[in-house]
């Protein structure tokens, strides 16, 4: 799809199931199969980094898990952002920019692999990584903190090698246009340094929520997410942004959603937000 000069293009990985003690699986789930197969506390979800281009800058809003396809490289571990590149007749040093909603491993561990020498490698060694500062001292405050939820981890080894070669850029304001019509904004709620990105030209104009809004679920205002370190500014954002966008008639652009990844809001009788899916 389009939203003015920019193509906007999902690069899939796959569904996961995110099991409670946080542990990701690749899924092989089907739909139509029976309930029973999953345990009520599994998650089924879709993890989809997006690809923005407007024939001058290539950006990334977030980098995925890195996880499945390797095409072909002699560094079985590679990212298959590669792989979802190479469809559009891109490689991984033609993205210019990575705009991250935050450092859970599934939004950043496919920024790095490790190849046959061991050593930790950029997945896009010419791209800007921006992420905010304060998301970054959350990050590392983690570092010998327990965590329940292995998703909601950080591969802080793999962060503080791309941090020291200067390709990891953290900023302090809380908004910041990246490059003309992609503007990043804090939200907290979820992490402390979560943002979104606002992509607009023209009268077209769209949300990439990240996880303050990972898939249609979430557009029910007591839907949570259960990694939220904020639940209540979280929820609060989340209604104003919603608010907002249903205004603009903007696009909303999700990470998690396992079919309905992009759509304009519809407002429901009784005041509450679904999706149209145009």
């Amino acid at each position: 799809m389009r939203i003015g000069r920019f193509e906007i293009e999902p690069l899939s990985e796959g569904h996961f199931i995110i099991h409670e003690n946080g542990r990701l699986e690749k899924s092989v789930w089907n739909p139509t199969a029976p309930e029973d197969e999953l345990k009520p506390t599994d998650l089924v979800v879709g993890i989809e980094p997006l690809l923005l281009s407007d024939g001058k800058s290539v950006i990334l809003l977030d980098a995925g898990l890195g996880m499945g396809l390797d095409a072909g490289s002699p560094a079985p571990g590679v990212s298959n952002i590669k792989t979802n590149l190479e469809i559009f007749g891109l490689q991984p040093e033609d993205v210019t920019h990575v705009v991250l909603s935050h450092l859970h491993l599934d939004h950043s561990a496919g920024l790095s692999y490790t190849d046959r020498n061991s050593q930790t490698v950029s997945t896009l060694p010419n791209a800007r990584i921006i992420v905010q500062q304060r998301e970054w001292d959350h990050a590392v405050s983690q570092f010998d903190v327990p965590n329940p939820y292995q998703d909601a981890g950080y591969s802080i080894d793999d962060l503080l090698r791309l941090k020291a070669s200067g390709q990891l850029e953290c900023i302090r304001q809380n908004s910041l246009e990246i490059v003309p019509g992609v503007m990043m904004v804090h939200t907290g709620g979820h992490t402390p340094g979560h943002q979104i990105t606002r992509v607009a030209d023209g009268e077209k104009i769209g949300y990439f929520m990240g996880d303050l809004m990972p898939n249609e679920e979430f557009f029910e205002a007591k839907v949570r997410h259960r990694h939220d370190t904020d639940p209540l500014a979280a929820a609060r954002i989340k209604n104003i942004v919603m608010k907002q966008a249903y205004r603009e008639k903007a696009y909303i652009l999700m990470y998690h959603s396992l079919f309905s990844r992009i759509g304009r809001l519809k407002r429901h009788p009784m005041g509450s937000f679904g999706l149209n899916e145009d």
